[in-house]
């Protein structure tokens, strides 16, 4: 038997464990239920990913068990890792920034200049999304590097991710478009 660990957007939620049972592998997985929603479950091989499906939520959790043949898993090389991903084109449900969002002096007062900002959370993540504009200046210039543009509500939106102790997260880390 072989375990691995389940990520969401970068962070532990849990581990899967890998059974033998002839041509098979059994994936067994139980996780933090942390995505508000559908999400599909990806192993992650140094030459491919792997899709296993849907986790089903039972009890607050997330599971999955299921067989897949040897040969599909070893087409996608070593795995290391499976990721609980959003269902593409699914964006969060966005609302106005809260007033305590965030305890970080810094990210109170910077946050406090905007107009406008909108807020989400996708499990421990919390989401800040700025208007964005090509013809404009980058709305948070010192995170150029970190945002992930996103179009709602027929408008661009650079988004921005902080983990739980509120440091700013790289875009990869914050789940899949």
């Amino acid at each position: 038997m072989e375990k691995l660990d389940v990520l969401a957007e970068g962070r532990r939620v849990g581990a899967a464990e890998l059974t033998e049972e002839g041509l098979y592998l059994r994936f067994t997985v139980d996780c933090e239920d942390v995505t508000s929603g559908p999400c599909r479950l990806v192993g992650v091989g140094d030459r491919g990913e792997l899709r296993l499906g849907v986790p089903e939520p039972e009890g607050g959790r997330l599971r999955l068990s299921r067989a897949l043949s040897r040969r599909d898993c070893a087409a996608v090389g070593n795995l290391s890792r499976l990721e609980l991903r959003l269902p593409e084109g699914r964006t969060p449900a966005w609302e106005p920034l809260p007033a305590n969002a965030f305890r970080l002096p810094w990210l109170r007062a910077r946050l406090g200049r905007e107009k406008e900002v909108l807020f989400s959370r996708q499990g421990e993540i919390r989401l800040v999304a700025l208007p964005f504009d090509l013809r404009r200046p980058f709305p948070w210039p010192e995170l150029f590097c970190l945002a992930r543009i996103l179009s709602w509500q027929g408008r661009d939106w650079a988004v921005f991710a902080f983990d739980a102790g509120e440091m700013p997260v790289l875009p990869g880390k914050m789940g899949r478009k």
